[in-house]
């Protein structure tokens, strides 16, 4: 089960092109090995004074505390999801906030998120730019696009898959009290690195019965 929810939550990412600049499709959307972490390896990020929790904080919270961002759509079904897009040009960086239209439910809670070191990035109509005063980092502090190849140890342990370039960061654990009984979490985190340098990350959570 944990595996068929994350496949599909990844998967929808992957869906019809319905608009100007829709989420980058991961790579990794195969899950076949285990989920390694002892802890989640990302509970969200902070975007300046707003904190992104995945399947807690909503896409319209996070517009209304930024003051700016389009909600856009694509999809239907299984591969419904909604997003938010921002541009950081300054640091030549692009975030995608993302809901599963499954998963996030009506209020669009936060499922996942794709951050992208691009050679040159421009705000525009539906990614906006962040103001240049904009702080981003993982929850817990943990860095963020940039940050080293020893850090990405140093904060995230051993992976629990490798791929190329591409590192998976994989966490489940069963929830008691939900779903009628018993839930199962999945919480992962994909990073891309190049030159000893993060150039991707990818990472989400869901929770499903």
């Amino acid at each position: 089960m944990r595996r068929t929810v994350l496949l599909a939550s990844l998967m929808c990412w992957g869906g019809a092109v319905m608009a100007a600049m829709p989420p980058p499709v991961p790579p990794l959307t195969e899950i076949s090995w285990k989920a390694a972490s002892r802890e989640a390896p990302s509970e969200g990020f902070a975007l300046g004074s707003a904190i992104v929790r995945f399947e807690k904080t909503t896409l319209g919270e996070i517009a209304a505390a930024v003051s700016e961002g389009v909600i856009d759509h694509q999809g239907d079904a299984g591969e419904s999801e909604y997003w938010l897009c921002y541009s950081r040009p300054r640091e030549g960086q692009r975030i995608w906030i993302v809901s599963s239209g499954e998963m996030g439910g009506a209020d669009h809670l936060v499922t996942g998120f794709v951050a992208e070191q691009l050679p040159a990035v421009a705000g525009t109509t539906d990614c906006p730019a962040l103001p240049a005063t904009t702080a981003v980092v993982l929850s817990g502090h943990k860095g963020w696009l940039g940050m080293s190849t020893m850090d990405v140890r140093k904060h995230f342990g051993v992976p629990s898959h490798e791929s190329g370039a591409w590192q998976a960061f994989n966490y489940a654990e069963k929830l008691e009290g939900v779903c009628d009984g018993a839930g199962d979490r999945t919480n992962w985190l994909l990073i891309k690195q190049a030159d000893g340098r993060v150039q991707t990350i990818v990472a989400g959570q869901v929770t499903s019965c």
